[in-house]
């Protein structure tokens, strides 16, 4: 068997950008309050990625909270209901021998039910069609 190297993903907590089109048009006020309709417009085309325009400068500073707070690593995820983002911050390190060997158990062990649970259910299905 080969030996296997874990790199672990620890959640260390939960952060939001949300109503970032209500955050821009802060940014970029209209003028004439009354008689001017706010758009975002994009004159070149759409970039790449499936979310909502956030000032860099914000941002950065979230991050650098996220990761005074012992994150290495953040996942981001558009949230199109709220035009934001829902950012998990992560520690991802290498499991030591001793995590990597207690992994290896909790996985033998919910194979070893999930193997339990699938002789049941056959056993089951079996009595079912005899009677």
């Amino acid at each position: 068997m080969r030996k296997r190297f874990i790199v672990a993903a620890k959640l260390i907590s939960e952060h939001s950008f949300r109503e970032l089109d209500f955050v821009l048009r802060e940014e970029f006020p209209k003028k004439e309050k009354d008689n001017e309709v706010w758009e975002l417009v994009y004159t070149n085309g759409f970039g790449k990625a499936d979310g909502y325009p956030v000032s860099i400068d914000k941002l950065i500073q979230q991050l650098e909270e996220i990761k005074k707070s012992g994150a290495t690593h953040v996942e981001m995820e558009s949230d199109t209901d709220h035009y934001g983002y829902m950012i998990s911050a992560l520690e991802i390190a290498p499991l030591s021998e001793f995590g990597i060997r207690e992994y290896i158990e909790k996985e033998k062990r919910a194979d070893e039910k999930l193997a339990a649970v699938l002789k049941l259910r056959a056993e089951i299905e079996r009595i079912e069609k005899s009677e």
